[in-house]
């Protein structure tokens, strides 16, 4: 029986990624074709209803912003009745991107209120795994209000495993504070997270361009040969184009709202309502299309879906195997246990493949030799670091999804691991997991998990852009006016710069040990397979 993940979303990054997680959470079940099974319980609880009536579906999760604007679209969408207002935690201020007004002031004053909907969510579990928390550490109550339950949780619940998704800010963020607020952020993420998987805002765009220009590409590529065409041939294609995209977009949407032929229309309309007029106060929108649920990268989008999107796939390929049958499964305690060798040294780097058709299904599949080539390649990498191969692997986890053997995985490592400096006490430092049930709209899926000492240029960049406000003390008063303490911020630097001087310690030591330690490297690997 699969265990409970219990999510929290935080702030207005927090919740918009929420929005695009629970809809993709809700169309990997509704491809199976089946609902209302053990699978769907890691995430979504069921509320039994009057005879007669299939039970309602919940999110378990709880949903944290200091302004309602974000929680009022998400009630308005297509996935708003997943959730109900006990779930809720709002006010109407907003914390000012101030790191300390939302860790202080709504956290002393939400304290109660916190703990008593999270004692709420662990009585509705069966056997409840691990928190898994999203939110961003560049503005203010994603950074402030999600260390505050991140450390309420370390204090409440301290045998349970606490898992961030954690987005940083880009070099040029608007948010003058925001470097005060992420290593403020930081310091608690050390101190009192279990894992944590940063994503920043300007590797989501680098990709996001990258794909915009491919699919221009193709699109150019694909006028031209229709150009060569002559006009009876062009008015052929025109005419059978049409229909048949016509035709393949009402299939497509109807089979991703019903799965197969086993998922009946009952089901069909419950997942793509999710059971309406389920709570009285909350509005649904039924003026809105279908198609609009379920479409990754058309239609109507606002200006951070499509990076959201990102972050969405890796969430559920990072669970997949807590939800899907599978020849390896790997949870996310499983995870934390191999991939974080030292208590304080828990940050990884995170990238997928195939990356660019989860944002546009219009482009060419990879080949499964290309998707392991990707996992490893900078342009695939959701946080940006120097050469992710120039520093030195602790541990890596790599989990696969849809058709996709062990053989296939071992082959490929052994092309990869040529150029992979791992470290000396853990040669074979790789978890594997392996899931049936592929991502959505994909034949297989891979994701990608590293610790790896080039974390570090991340917090050295961090670090840097803080001291250049910090030396001058620049905004500082507006934070002294919530602060208890007026050390906060030297006590957060240091121990960033403790977590620095842990990796490099880590990199420095194996420099010259790791030449020595590659000579018969695949030799070995060929007599000891990875898994």
């Amino acid at each position: 029986m699969p265990r409970e993940i219990l999510s929290i979303q935080v702030g207005q990054c927090g919740n918009q990624i929420g929005m695009r997680f629970w809809d993709l959470a809700l169309r990997e079940h509704a491809n199976r074709g089946i609902l209302f099974d053990d699978s769907m319980s890691s995430f979504f609880k069921f509320e039994e209803r009057q005879s007669g009536h299939d039970p309602l579906i919940k999110a378990r999760s709880m949903v944290v912003d200091m302004e309602e604007g974000v929680i009022n679209q998400l009630l308005k969408s297509d996935i708003g009745e997943l959730f109900d207002n006990h779930q809720l935690i709002k006010d109407v201020g907003g914390a000012g991107n101030n790191w300390a007004h939302a860790f202080y002031e709504y956290g002393n004053n939400y304290t109660n209120i916190i703990i008593e909907k999270l004692q709420k969510m662990m009585e509705d579990c069966d056997s409840p795994q691990c928190f898994m928390l999203m939110h961003s550490i560049g503005g203010g109550t994603g950074s402030g209000l999600g260390s505050f339950i991140v450390k309420t949780l370390a204090d409440e619940y301290p045998e349970m495993y606490k898992f961030t998704i954690s987005v940083f800010p880009s070099k040029d963020d608007d948010v003058i504070t925001s470097p005060y607020n992420s290593i403020l952020s930081l310091n608690q993420l050390i101190n009192c997270a279990d894992c944590v998987l940063p994503i920043d805002n300007q590797s989501l765009i680098d990709v996001c361009e990258r794909v915009e220009a491919d699919t221009k590409k193709d699109n150019k590529s694909s006028l031209n040969s229709i150009n060569n065409l002559n006009n009876k041939n062009i008015l052929e294609f025109g005419k059978n184009n049409v229909a048949s995209k016509q035709k393949n977009y009402v299939m497509e949407n109807k089979n991703n709202l019903k799965g197969n032929n086993n998922f009946n229309n009952k089901n069909s309309e419950l997942i793509s309502n999710i059971s309406l007029n389920s709570n009285n106060n909350q509005v649904p929108n039924n003026n809105k299309k279908k198609s609009e649920l379920v479409d990754l990268s058309g239609g109507k989008k606002k200006p951070y879906d499509r990076m959201n999107n990102i972050i969405a796939h890796v969430l559920c390929n990072l669970t997949c195997s807590m939800r899907f049958e599978g020849s390896l499964n790997v949870d996310i305690n499983d995870i934390t246990m191999n991939l974080v060798p030292f208590p304080r040294m828990h940050f990884m780097l995170s990238s997928i493949s195939p990356l660019y058709h989860v944002l546009d299904k219009k482009l060419e599949p990879r080949r499964l030799d290309q998707i392991f080539y990707d996992v490893f390649n900078k342009d695939h990498q959701l946080i940006s670091v120097d050469n992710i191969n120039n520093g030195v692997y602790l541990a890596s986890a790599l989990i696969a999804r849809g058709n996709i053997n062990i053989s296939d995985i071992n082959n490929n490592l052994v092309k990869q691991r040529k150029n992979l400096k791992m470290v000396s006490w853990n040669h074979e430092g790789f978890k594997i997991g392996l899931c049936d049930q592929p991502p959505v709209n994909m034949n297989y899926g891979l994701l990608s998990l590293s610790n790896n000492t080039s974390i570090s240029n991340c917090f050295e960049n961090l670090r840097d852009r803080f001291s250049l406000l910090y030396k001058r003390k620049a905004h500082v008063h507006h934070y002294y006016d919530y602060m208890k303490d007026k050390t906060d911020f030297d006590d957060a630097v240091e121990n960033v710069e403790k977590l620095i001087f842990d990796y490099n310690s880590i990199y420095n030591s194996q420099a010259n040990l790791i030449g020595n330690s590659s000579k018969n490297l695949e030799e070995t690997l060929k007599m000891h397979p990875i898994v």
